[in-house]
């Protein structure tokens, strides 16, 4: 993990030399926490084929690894 901290200030600092700011809006997270989102969008009503096209099952998700 420092390796990859380390490599995203370099390109943030790059970014930034160059007039863009990145921001990170995702990055890892628990198979848990993977669940309550596929929990929170069953409970307002979308239907779990809608859901799996826009975000992967628990445990199945590349923001696990």
């Amino acid at each position: 993990m420092p390796r990859a901290a380390s490599a995203f200030a370099r390109m943030r600092a790059a970014a930034t030399r160059d007039g863009i700011e990145l921001q990170i809006v995702s990055a890892f997270r628990s198979a848990e926490y993977q669940l309550g989102i596929l929990q929170r969008k069953l409970d307002i009503g979308q239907p779990i084929a809608e859901i799996l096209r826009v975000s992967a099952a628990p445990a199945y998700s590349e923001h696990h690894s």
